[in-house]
């Protein structure tokens, strides 16, 4: 995996402020006890896509330490939690937490931020952040986020993320009719496929 990482100089203030802005904004939503209701009430997988993704990752994984960032209201915990062997699931907002503690009591739920993870080195097999949480982060904090998923994982780890794309295919084209791709070596199986 490639880690882009930048630093933002003196001239960059106002980069530096809308990422404030954003953390704030995303707070101030979140945590609103309208939201954390609406999150604390979602089930099950989001679409089809998820679901094949995820029993995938349960195939390929059984029995491995999952990270699941932006755990929200705990909708994932019964989703990959029923394959691994440690799970920890992670939210920045303890309103949150605090849903998804109540929802799942027995389950390592707990309060920490993505931009700078509490885990030693090579923690996890998979890491997971799932409804495009990764566009949540500032583009300013992304670096931050990704090199930390990176480094708690182990080296044959995967991370699973959404996120939207303009360029991406539409609503008629399903991802799930994509040929099939190894998530341990994605690179030869799509040279494969394209033969």
């Amino acid at each position: 995996m490639t880690i882009i990482n930048f630093a933002l100089s003196a001239s960059d203030s106002d980069a530096i402020v809308n990422a404030v802005n954003q953390d704030a904004n995303n707070r101030d939503v979140w945590s609103q006890p309208r939201q954390v209701a609406w999150f604390a009430a979602a089930q099950g997988f989001v679409d089809a896509s998820e679901r094949v993704l995820v029993e995938r990752l349960g195939r390929e994984y059984a029995g491995g330490d999952v990270l699941d960032v932006g755990v929200g209201g705990g909708r994932t915990v019964p989703l990959l939690r029923s394959w691994a062997g440690r799970y920890v699931g992670i939210d920045y907002l303890p309103e949150l937490v605090a849903a998804a503690r109540h929802r799942y009591p027995d389950a390592d739920l707990r309060v920490g931020d993505a931009r700078q993870l509490e885990f030693p080195d090579g923690s996890f097999d998979v890491a997971l952040f799932s409804i495009n949480g990764l566009d949540a982060v500032s583009h300013e904090d992304r670096a931050s986020a990704l090199g930390e998923i990176r480094r708690v994982l182990r080296p044959t780890g995967t991370f699973v993320f959404s996120s939207h794309n303009a360029d991406g295919p539409g609503p008629s084209e399903r991802p799930w009719n994509i040929p099939s791709v190894s998530i341990r070596q994605p690179r030869s199986s799509l040279r494969a496929a394209a033969r």
